[in-house]
């Protein structure tokens, strides 16, 4: 009896690890990257704001941690107490991403940042309660590009890219000094020059762009070596 238990538990125990391998054959085999802060490019009238790159970079982290495709690390870490040079410092930035054991750095760079209004009006609409002047609906098309690269440390060769594109739709419909503002089905009251409304967008736009890229860079990494 007791050599049949023990037969039952080793059986048990090659099945439970025969069942975890391909995870830990992941884990094993996945490649190191450093995410570097993105450029943002100025692009038409308008300026991205500051904080912009930063806020991409951690999106872009947070997205790739999640996946489980790589070990990664906040390129912040490779340059403690010193400031992190620009992208295009490669080289500089390339040694010390090899000393903290990455085999790829992930560059970023947000190429569009543009905003559209649409406006429609109508003066003779009649409604079953009195209002001063017309109907007037506002559409707001706030629009993000990213463009990301998979850049050996050990060579410098792009060996993977990616875009992303994303989009942040508000509409603002006001009826003479009434306003009502639609957000993707949702309705509630807002002042067009509120910062909130504005902040919701704007991550409503780079959360989408970031997501997109991501998800290539991630599908990337099963073609990808680590260093030995």
């Amino acid at each position: 009896m007791r050599r049949h238990f023990a037969r039952i538990h080793v059986a048990a125990l090659i099945a439970g690890l025969v069942a975890v391998s391909p995870a830990a054959a992941t884990a094993a085999t996945a490649p190191t990257i450093a995410i570097l802060d993105f450029e943002a490019l100025p692009s038409g009238r308008m300026l991205p704001p500051p904080q912009l790159g930063a806020t991409a970079a951690q999106l872009m982290l947070d997205k790739l941690v999640t996946s489980g495709r790589y070990h990664v690390l906040d390129a912040h870490w490779l340059y403690t107490g010193r400031r992190l040079p620009p992208q295009h410092a490669l080289a500089e930035i390339r040694v010390a991403a090899q000393e903290a054991g990455a085999d790829y750095l992930v560059l970023g760079t947000i190429t569009r940042f543009s905003e559209e209004h649409r406006n429609r009006g109508g003066g003779g609409a009649v409604f079953p309660f009195p209002i001063l002047g017309g109907l007037r609906k506002q559409r707001t098309e706030l629009v993000i590009d990213v463009t990301v690269r998979l850049v050996d440390t050990r060579t410098g060769e792009v060996v993977a890219s990616a875009t992303g594109n994303g989009i942040a739709n508000r509409t603002n419909v006001s009826v003479g000094g009434l306003g009502l503002a639609r957000t993707a089905g949702a309705a509630g009251g807002y002042s067009r020059g509120s910062t909130d409304f504005r902040d919701a967008q704007l991550a409503e736009a780079i959360e989408r762009s970031i997501a997109a890229a991501a998800a290539a860079i991630a599908n990337a990494a099963p073609k990808l070596t680590r260093s030995e």
